[in-house]
């Protein structure tokens, strides 16, 4: 770990089941928070979806967009080396993430605030503290952002 948090491989099967209970159709704009080696986005852009990640870690950010080179599909796919602390999250309809607990509470604020109505979220291991999930499975977390949402 240079950067960031801890790196960890969600494996092709979780990965796949967090990308299915986003239900993405090619309407939506994916985001992975922490894409880490960019697996997630990969698998997502495959499923012809417009994906996009975030590292702060370069080593991983590198051998993310070598993967993404390699499998000819930078045009449906980015990797940003930027926190996405730092950045709008406005325009994404569906993300993914693997946090940590203490990062939590302040990531769903943020997400409430900046995803409309509607959007989705898929976090792998830990919960967002009362935010009552719209499904379960394993130990994944889908949330779904309130239409009429008054911050």
């Amino acid at each position: 770990m240079l950067f960031g948090a801890p790196y960890a491989a969600t494996r092709e099967r979780k990965l796949n089941l967090m990308l299915d209970m986003l239900s993405l159709t090619t309407n939506d704009k994916f985001v992975d928070l922490g894409s880490g080696d960019g697996r997630i986005v990969i698998a997502a852009a495959k499923r012809g979806i417009e994906s996009y990640g975030y590292e702060m870690n370069p080593i991983l950010v590198l051998i993310s967009r070598r993967n993404i080179k390699k499998q000819n599909l930078k045009t449906k796919t980015k990797i940003y080396w930027k926190s996405y602390w730092k950045v709008s999250l406005k325009d994404y309809s569906a993300v993914t993430v693997f946090g940590i607990k203490h990062i939590m509470p302040s990531l769903k604020k943020k997400l409430r605030k900046e995803i409309e109505g509607g959007g989705r979220i898929v976090s792998n291991h830990f919960k967002f503290p009362e935010w009552k999930e719209v499904e379960k499975r394993e130990n994944l977390y889908l949330y779904r952002i309130p239409i009429n949402i008054n911050n």
